[in-house]
């Protein structure tokens, strides 16, 4: 081996446990990211359903009817016939 792969071998073997401990640290980070990636995910998921549902509830509300008077048109309609 030569001499600069012995001393990068030697520096790796002395800061072994700050590589393991900032690794350790990445992982967590990652974690939690995902984490509150997923729970974002369902917030909105259920803030979409809640919305669909009362927008279905106000939709399925007594909608408004109207009459209408069609006696002068039966009545016009009549003398034609006649």
């Amino acid at each position: 081996m030569s001499q600069q792969k012995v001393d990068a071998y030697k520096s790796q073997k002395k800061n072994r446990a700050a590589i393991a401990k900032k690794e350790k640290a990445k992982t967590r980070v990652q974690f939690v990211v995902v984490i509150a990636i997923i729970a974002a995910l369902l917030i909105w998921f259920c803030v979409a359903v809640v919305k669909n549902v009362q927008a279905k509830s106000a939709a399925d509300a007594p909608a408004v009817t109207y009459e209408m008077d069609f006696s002068a048109a039966d009545a016009y309609m009549n003398d034609l016939s006649e």
